[in-house]
């Protein structure tokens, strides 16, 4: 099934690079759950964002683990103001919502120097923030251990400078302002539509467009001005004690972060932690072969080789196959070619015996 969905104006929507659409079975659900009006919905492989009910608040945005969502009105910058200060009173960028803040706009502006945000004390009760007094946090948090890590002396600090409820503006509101009942109880009732693929590949599980999460590789070397970066800023892999199924473990990765390398003489399963999501589907599939742990203190990231095995392609069949020593046919070609020798002989013994 291949997504169809909608999207307000103010938003972008990658589905080649959304899990929910590529990788149904994760069951990643962070923008549905985040959303705090309730416009985001899922069904299987299918994403709807209703433009009546969507306030561009970028919660979505900023939870989402592969970058496939964007909204407008959010870029890097040294100080951020919520929408709904008073003009005169604004000290820096103003965004739809603190909480929309992607990492990633952070991370761009630590260059700099401190990222400020400014917090005036109204997110408890803002339809935007649903709810949450602190709707910035997980954000903060994922790039101030980032920069600790990195031996930064820069951080993204909330500034506490309340205001009284009564100057804030309007919170954010959809683009539609007053969407008519119909419209809004069609978007409820009915389920998104659907398009079947034509192609004999449809039911196999797609490849996430991870540029996202190499773009976020890009902006910690970047801060780390070209240093290497420690392991522990990555998901982390190793090897278990059982037998390894390598070209199974790389097809239920989402984001070809476990891939086989093919040479003459052998396999090579490499991991590639800059695009890895951490969702431990190949830990799950192997059954022990591989294990999400920690790396050392002192382990620099790189795309490292977890498993190597001797192969060869078939010199007739050409599939590819596990050698024993100077072996160049695989085993079913060696038992078809045993088994027409044996046949042979045994036309040659019959007709002698007439």
């Amino acid at each position: 099934m291949k997504t169809a969905r909608s999207a307000p104006q103010q938003v972008t929507f990658r589905d080649e690079a959304c899990l929910t659409v590529q990788r149904p079975a994760l069951s990643c659900t962070a923008c549905k759950d985040i959303c705090p009006t309730g416009a985001v919905r899922i069904s299987g492989r299918n994403v709807d964002i209703s433009d009546a009910a969507c306030s561009g608040c970028g919660r979505c945005s900023a939870v989402c683990p592969t970058g496939a969502l964007s909204v407008d009105g959010f870029q890097a910058a040294a100080i951020y103001e919520c929408m709904r200060v008073p003009e005169k009173t604004r000290t820096g960028k103003v965004v739809p919502c603190l909480g929309g803040i992607m990492p990633s706009h952070m991370r761009r502006a630590l260059r700099d120097g401190d990222v400020t945000l400014m917090d005036r004390g109204w997110c408890a009760g803002c339809p935007a923030s649903g709810g949450e007094p602190a709707p910035w946090s997980e954000a903060i948090d994922t790039v101030n251990r980032e920069a600790q890590v990195l031996g930064l002396a820069q951080r993204v600090r909330v500034e506490s400078a309340p205001m009284p409820q009564w100057r804030a503006r309007r919170a954010p509101a959809s683009p539609t302002r007053n969407p008519s009942r119909r419209a809004l109880f069609a978007w409820v009732t009915q389920a998104p539509k659907t398009q079947v693929r034509t192609n004999r590949l449809a039911q196999l599980p797609e490849t996430v467009n991870a540029s996202a999460l190499r773009e976020r590789a890009a902006e910690l070397v970047d801060l780390s001005e070209g240093r290497p970066l420690p392991a522990v800023l990555f998901p982390f892999l190793s090897r278990g004690s059982r037998n390894l199924d390598m070209h199974m473990v790389a097809a239920v990765c989402p984001t070809a972060a476990l891939e086989v390398a093919e040479t003459d003489h052998e396999d090579r399963l490499m991991f590639d932690a800059a695009i890895c999501v951490g969702c431990g589907e190949c830990a799950r599939a192997s059954s022990g072969a591989l294990e999400v742990s920690k790396p050392g203190a002192e382990e620099l990231y790189s795309p490292i080789l977890l498993a190597a095995r001797a192969c060869r392609t078939c010199s007739r069949c050409r599939t590819r196959f596990n050698p024993e020593h100077d072996q160049t046919i695989c085993d079913n070609c060696r038992k078809d070619t045993e088994l027409a020798m044996a046949a042979h002989g045994l036309m040659r013994h019959k007709r002698a015996g007439d």
